[in-house]
């Protein structure tokens, strides 16, 4: 078990290693769309709003992206979402400070509306004032019936980070009932799965996270190794040849199937 542990960790590190792809501006940890709010869908017209938005972000064009923002919030300071981007664009132009104090008077000019405090714990977090930010995240969640994905997020990061690894699982789940297409909280969820060695709810996570995002080589690790810890060899090997066939440029899978041939005698 700990020689195929060290092989399979082996294999992930040289993997990782040879990968080499950076986007010219990576917009990935911003927000792409509205807060996910209970009972409050997103309409159309918001959605295409976000993307103008990030487009004009992309393009560096954020005196415009910034003006249209800030009139939207002026019809609408309920929106956490946009608050986060706009705060974002003015750290990119070094005036972090003002976007937080900004923040910060909306939320007193609107102490009912919980959401703008979401907004500042996550421009705190993004700032790495991880103490105040967990403050805002934590009296949101503690003390109003305010529930979005972004909230729920960022406190189940929070929980694992103080290694509270259960209370993590637990917010992560009601997270994903807000969405439940957002591929890097199931591979968490699965992550914690397999930790806690749950493994028929791994599977029903595994499963769910490869039919949104099965091409992700580190998540088909992760449920090829769900596969072994559990027990299922023979659907491991089922799965292997299937993944050598699908992808015979990449060596991962065949080096997998011979540690598992190896470890079974079938390999001399």
């Amino acid at each position: 078990m700990f020689k195929h542990a060290c092989l399979f960790f082996l294999l992930l590190f040289t993997v990782i290693g040879c990968s080499s792809s950076q986007p010219s501006r990576d917009l990935s940890h911003w927000p792409r769309s509205p807060a996910a709010l209970a009972g409050k869908k997103t309409s159309k017209a918001q959605a295409d709003f976000f993307a103008q938005v990030l487009q004009k972000i992309e393009t560096h064009q954020l005196e415009q992206a910034r003006s249209e923002i800030e009139a939207a919030l002026t019809q609408d300071p309920d929106q956490p979402n946009l608050w986060v981007i706009w705060a974002k664009i003015l750290k990119d132009q070094g005036q972090a400070q003002k976007a937080l104090d900004q923040i910060s008077e909306q939320i007193q000019a609107h102490p009912k509306v919980p959401s703008l405090l979401v907004a500042r714990g996550l421009f705190l977090t993004e700032l790495g004032y991880h103490v105040s930010a967990k403050e805002d995240l934590e009296r949101v969640y503690q003390k109003t019936d305010y529930r979005s994905f972004e909230l729920l997020w960022s406190l189940a990061l929070i929980r694992l980070k103080e290694k509270n690894i259960y209370s993590s699982y637990e917010i992560l789940s009601e997270a994903l009932t807000h969405r439940p297409d957002k591929p890097e909280a199931l591979f968490l969820k699965l992550r914690i799965e397999f930790q806690l060695k749950r493994w028929d709810k791994a599977m029903k996570t595994g499963k769910r996270l490869l039919a949104l995002a099965g091409d992700k080589l580190q998540y088909q690790q992760l449920y090829l190794e769900i596969l072994y810890y559990s027990g299922q060899r023979k659907a491991l090997e089922e799965k292997l040849l299937q993944k050598v066939n699908e992808f015979p440029q990449e060596p991962w899978y065949a080096s997998y199937l011979s540690i598992l041939y190896l470890e079974t005698g079938r390999l001399e």
